[in-house]
């Protein structure tokens, strides 16, 4: 152990029997940090030493604490609330808050609960804060780096969503097109997507790239809703919901012949073909369009809702291989293309009748006439189909 002496300077007793030591660095810069022991003994006017000295054990600490460090949540220059990440307080030490109001002073906050409070109902300009910690020992930390930042409450405009390709009927919000429009977006605000389908739990929140990869992927076919949130640069946040049904499967024509042979002359109104086509709901007809393609049409005439196809003239002769080309659209514009082959035949028909029970005179009495029955029969010469 090393051992210090003072043995000048030393203090007088005053009238209330209290001493002090002066400072002076012939002594106190031979002191470092660490414990020591200290012993006072008592000498009269002589200068002998009575008594035993009185010891007391003292610390000496002249380090002062790391500086704090400081910052804002989010990482940027603006904040919606002021909430800050700080470095971790030491065991003992006390940490003052120092925050302006521009330049002003606020004074007010002088620990995190003060400043949680007073950010909750603050102005919306700019502020300034830094933080000092001290050590029981009293030393004094250097002031963390001055944090200035710009409280921002307001939320962004909210954004407009609408179908990419609306297609089919204009505003059924039935599409086989699941991509988005988001439009009224500030730069540097961020998009999120919650995706919801068939009213199950909300899928993983997705970026806009990772949405669109997911609803142009296989067997998406369902019920959407999707909530559009944007964020801006503090944190605040606006949102929109779109909602839609997905449909990307064709139309399904039923398996009937499609070729078609008609007698020539047959009346204009006569029905060629009836085209059924049915989509995911399994009736026929129900939400199907139906149309000519392109130059077919110039032959025949379809009846939109109902797919039954007729000549637009009356055919005056014979001839094979009409064909047109029948185009079934259901409501998400899904479409399904299915040829049919029409030939016009000379198809004759002969008849035969007979009277029963007259005899072979071909003259019909009073008692022939009350039991005579007449029947007949009816041969095609050719083909016939679609009459």
């Amino acid at each position: 152990n090393i051992v210090h002496k003072i043995t000048s300077n030393l203090p007088s007793i005053s009238s209330d029997n209290t001493w002090t030591l002066a400072h002076s660095n012939t002594w106190v810069s031979k002191l470092g940090n660490g414990d020591y022991t200290v012993v006072v003994n008592l000498s009269g006017n002589n200068g002998s030493i009575s008594g035993q000295g009185i010891t007391t054990v003292v610390t000496i600490d002249t380090v002062a604490p790391d500086q704090p460090t400081i910052a804002l949540t989010n990482d940027t220059s603006n904040t919606k609330d002021g909430t800050i990440t700080t470095s971790t307080l030491n065991t003992n030490d006390t940490r003052v808050y120092h925050l302006k109001k521009g330049e002003v002073e606020v004074t007010s906050v002088t620990d995190e609960a003060t400043y949680a409070t007073y950010m909750a109902g603050a102005d919306e300009v700019t502020y300034t804060l830094t933080i000092v910690d001290t050590d029981n020992a009293g030393n004094v930390s250097v002031s963390s780096n001055a944090l200035t930042f710009i409280l921002d409450k307001t939320p962004p405009n909210l954004p407009t969503l609408v179908l990419e390709a609306d297609s089919g009927l204009t505003g059924d919000n039935i599409t086989n097109n699941g991509r988005l429009t988001v439009a009224n977006v500030s730069n540097g605000d961020t998009i999120t997507y919650l995706v919801t389908k068939d009213n199950g739990m909300p899928l993983v929140a997705m970026t806009a790239e990772e949405y669109t990869t997911y609803i142009t992927s296989d067997n998406k076919d369902g019920n959407y809703s999707v909530k559009v949130i944007v964020t801006d640069a503090a944190g605040n946040t606006s949102d929109a919901l779109k909602t839609f049904v997905l449909d990307t499967t064709n139309p399904i024509f039923d398996q009937q012949s499609t070729t078609i042979n008609i007698p020539i002359n047959v009346l204009i109104t006569t029905i060629i073909y009836d085209a059924q086509a049915t989509d995911l709901n399994g009736d026929a007809d129900k939400g199907i369009t139906y149309k000519i393609k392109n130059a077919d049409a110039s032959k025949f005439l379809i009846t939109a809702d109902t797919g039954i196809v007729t000549y637009k003239t009356i055919q005056t002769s014979t001839h094979d291989n009409d064909t047109a080309t029948i185009v079934a659209t259901d409501t998400a514009g899904n479409e399904k293309e299915q040829l049919i082959t029409v030939s016009v035949k000379n198809i004759a028909l002969s008849t035969s009748i007979t009277w029963n029970g007259i005899g072979n005179d071909h003259i019909v009495n009073i008692n022939e006439k009350a039991m005579a029955t007449l029947s007949g029969t009816v041969a095609t010469i050719g083909a016939v189909t679609g009459i």
